[in-house]
């Protein structure tokens, strides 16, 4: 594979045509597309609710990516529960969709952070998308988002890694 995401800042418009609302949500997706078999992805993120994101996460879980996704507990939506149903709610297994309580970290609070991970999609790794962009259709078409894009920054990676396996078992660490 020979497709590399786009290093640097993007932005959507959530007042103009399908495609700039949907940007962000697009390189995503494109991501997703592009990570090979037994490469890892793995989601932080606050809310979830699109189908066109949770077709793109079952098909590469199919294919043999490992995905893993960590969401907060403010609400729970039909994709997030058919995205749990197909991947497992286990931690420890390869693939899962985990809802914490709180912080997922540190007791009372949100997990807010929306960082989208991935140990190879298309010719780079450990690749870091992360913004303001939740994955929603409300974040679609009514708010301005930013997200931003490191393409082969181990170590960026690297440090999201721990942090993210502390989120995944949803308990308090010091």
């Amino acid at each position: 594979r020979t497709w590399v995401p786009k290093n640097g800042a993007s932005f959507n418009m959530p007042r103009g045509g399908a495609k700039a609302r949907t940007k962000l949500i697009r390189q995503v997706i494109r991501g997703v597309k592009n990570a090979p078999k037994g490469s890892y992805i793995r989601f932080a993120i606050y809310s979830f609710d699109r189908r066109d994101v949770a077709d793109a996460l079952i098909k590469a879980h199919k294919r043999g990516v490992h995905v893993q996704v960590v969401l907060n507990d403010n609400w729970t939506s039909s994709q997030t529960r058919r995205l749990r149903n197909e991947l497992g709610k286990k931690p420890r297994r390869k693939s899962f969709v985990v809802i914490c309580e709180g912080s997922c970290r540190g007791g009372k609070g949100n997990l807010h952070m929306k960082v989208y991970a991935f140990s190879q999609t298309g010719a780079a790794t450990k690749v870091i998308m992360s913004g303001s962009s939740n994955l929603t259709d409300r974040a679609v078409s009514l708010q301005w988002n930013d997200q931003i894009t490191f393409n082969s920054t181990p170590g960026l990676y690297d440090a999201f890694i721990p942090l993210f396996n502390q989120l995944k078992f949803d308990k308090r660490v010091a």
